[in-house]
């Protein structure tokens, strides 16, 4: 029976028909596991960003290292952030100083007038990147601009940030910090942030450590974005109900003309049957026609009939006769 079964069922699916909406259903089932691997790219970000390949040797072309971009910015010292988690090639724990920054130069002419958001350098304790904080403020960094060299990286997953610290966040969310950048406005800013990579020891940023981009371990597992995590199994899920559902029809469909099948079947026999018995009455009536006709054909030749014998009334039962009384004697 097994067998039968998997015989109708692929015998369904192959039809144009059931492969048509197979292919429809897996080029959902593709969508889903794009959207799948998007939520987990942000789900588990680099503790530091991995940066494309570049030149360390000190080629240069046009005076600018090759592999780096290259802007002018002008720094909005009224939006400095602090990145916690932060680790150097060591394996050492600090912090990133961060601040927005609006693009004044750039190799290309549509990226002028675009926010921009720069990683400054590091710091090995928070008391450090606040001191720097404090420095690049007070000195006025980069108020005519600054030419910086960098690498753009990938923005980071949303983590919960620190209510009594409002300037401390524990990752780089390009999209949270436009949020918390002020005053509050639609911008048209990088969805990238660049990590500043200076060339020469006299370009440091003040206060801060040039952050290094090799072999930075991951980042820690309480970093992880879950909610990032639940959606690409949840997109995962849905590319497999997907096929699923597909198959789940396609049985549907066998289970159906099988139904149908032993409906006509079962009809057939009902039918059948109904005809042997009219088939069987109708025998029964010619017969019995045929056995009236006999009889009265008989008839018509004259043929006497049986003398039926009176049956003698029931006498009535005698009645008992009195007895005599005895004669006296004299």
């Amino acid at each position: 029976m097994r067998r039968e079964a998997q015989a109708e069922w692929f015998a369904i699916a192959r039809t144009t028909a059931w492969l048509g909406r197979l292919a429809i259903a897996l080029a959902l089932a593709a969508v889903f596991a794009l959207l799948g691997q998007w939520q987990l790219s942000r789900a588990v970000p680099a503790a530091n960003p991995t940066p494309s390949p570049i030149s360390t040797s000190g080629a240069t072309s046009g005076g600018e290292l090759v592999g780096l971009k290259v802007f002018t910015v002008q720094p909005d010292l009224n939006n400095l952030e602090i990145i916690s988690g932060r680790f150097q090639p060591l394996g050492d724990a600090g912090f990133w100083l961060i601040s927005n920054s609006k693009v004044l130069a750039s190799s290309k002419p549509t990226d002028v007038g675009r926010e921009l958001t720069v990683a400054w350098g590091w710091a090995p304790t928070f008391e450090r990147a606040v001191a720097a904080h404090v420095k690049f403020q007070s000195g006025r960094f980069g108020r005519g601009g600054v030419k910086v060299s960098g690498v753009l990286s990938d923005s980071e997953a949303l983590t919960q940030g620190h209510p009594e610290k409002p300037f401390l966040f524990d990752s780089l969310s390009v999209a949270q910090l436009i949020n918390v950048y002020k005053p509050v406005q639609a911008r048209n800013s990088f969805e990238q942030f660049l990590v500043f990579q200076p060339l020469a020891e006299s370009e440091f940023a003040p206060g801060l450590d040039p952050i290094a981009l090799k072999n930075a371990p991951k980042q820690p597992l309480d970093n992880v974005n879950w909610l990032s995590a639940f959606y690409a199994i949840e997109w995962t899920v849905f590319a497999g109900f997907a096929v699923f559902m597909w198959w789940r029809l396609v049985e549907d469909e066998r289970l159906r003309r099988r139904a149908e099948a032993e409906a006509a079947a079962a009809a057939e026999l009902e039918r059948l049957r109904l005809e042997a018995e009219a088939a069987a009455a109708a025998k029964a009536a010619k017969a019995k026609a045929a056995k009236a006709k006999a009889a009265k054909a008989k008839a018509a030749k004259g043929e006497p009939k049986p003398v039926l014998e009176p049956v003698p009334e029931p006498k009535a039962p005698a009645k008992p006769r009195k007895p005599r009384a005895p004669k006296k004697l004299d």
